[in-house]
């Protein structure tokens, strides 16, 4: 009897594990499951990545990916690896992740142009311009705290995909 209670409590505490945590009437403090679907897409998309070549490929945070990607390696997006992953992976591709194929609009473009000046102009002097549809950070360490400081400042020209907003 008491292996039985065990394995029930058990499988209640991997029940629970695997609940969102929202009542039905949708009476919990705000609506976070597009945020968590968000978050769990790029997971996904970012082990995809990882899985078909690009170990390196960062996690997402918050749905956002770190602009860590350079120019002349595999986390180039203009490198063939980079492509290779990307077309095997691109039924998991967030919304917003220029992924360097070059199909981006021209808003996207014009705001990829504000970020990279921006970015400049906020404390990160060797932030490159786009390339190929994507948003390289080119030497800029996305840890330090300049980098970050500049992320917040220039948000809202941030075209999506990338950390410091949507």
């Amino acid at each position: 009897m008491r292996k039985a209670l065990m394995t029930l409590a058990a499988f209640g505490l991997i029940v629970a594990g695997c609940s969102n945590g929202q009542t039905s009437d949708g009476a919990a403090g705000g609506d976070t499951t597009g945020a968590s679907a968000g978050q769990a897409k790029a997971v996904k998309f970012a082990e995809c990545m990882r899985g078909n070549g690009l170990k390196d490929f960062p996690d997402p945070v918050e749905g956002q990916f770190n602009t860590n990607f350079k120019r002349g390696t595999v986390l180039d997006p203009n490198s063939p690896q980079w492509k290779t992953a990307l077309d095997k992976c691109k039924d998991l591709q967030p919304a917003g992740f220029l992924g360097g194929d070059g199909q981006v609009s021209g808003e996207q473009q014009q705001k990829m142009i504000k970020y990279a000046e921006c970015m400049r102009k906020n404390g990160v002097p060797d932030f490159p311009d786009p390339s190929g549809g994507a948003m390289l950070s080119g030497d800029a360490d996305p840890n330090s705290r300049e980098y970050k400081a500049a992320a917040e400042a220039c948000r809202e020209f941030n075209p999506g995909g990338m950390i410091g907003g949507q």
